[in-house]
């Protein structure tokens, strides 16, 4: 009976251990947002981006994905290759698998997003840039104009 019991305790110390090893999750930025773009003639457009990006190592190391489409009509996918997330923020960059817009071809774009802390569209922001080359990301870095989220949700976890 003694050996059981030992056998039950070893059990549960390394179920538990375990448990604790699976709860440590990555840093990661996940959503599905709508926002409003300004094109080139200062008007507003209707966005939508869905996204997941985890951050694999302290370096920026990340892997995931972006989804990108407009009320004009424009679509861009992009793989991830670079995650940072610190506090409520997240920087995740990547170059574009498919695109119908020629000036986006194999370039390279940061995304940036803001968890405003309540979910919706409460203080959620999002912001984005353009790349000919890897950009990398960074903790810290900001885009130059930031866009309320106006639909969905995005949540970071650091």
């Amino acid at each position: 009976m003694r050996s059981v019991s030992v056998a039950v305790v070893a059990l549960l110390v390394i179920a538990c251990g375990a448990q604790d090893a699976w709860a440590a999750s990555p840093a990661k930025a996940t959503g599905g947002i709508q926002f409003y773009r300004i094109d080139d003639d200062g008007n507003q457009v209707q966005a939508w981006v869905e996204f997941e990006a985890h951050q694999l190592a302290a370096d920026g190391t990340g892997r995931g994905s972006a989804r990108y489409h407009d009320a004009e009509g424009n679509k861009l996918s992009i793989k991830i290759t670079c995650v940072a997330v610190w506090e409520d923020y997240a920087a995740f960059s990547g170059q574009a698998t498919s695109t119908n817009i020629d000036e986006w071809t194999d370039k390279w774009f940061t995304l940036w997003v803001h968890d405003g802390g309540s979910s919706g569209t409460n203080g959620d922001e999002f912001g984005a840039e353009l790349y000919d080359q890897d950009p990398g990301c960074a903790p810290g870095t900001m885009p130059g104009e930031w866009s309320p989220v106006t639909g969905g949700n995005l949540v970071v976890h650091p």
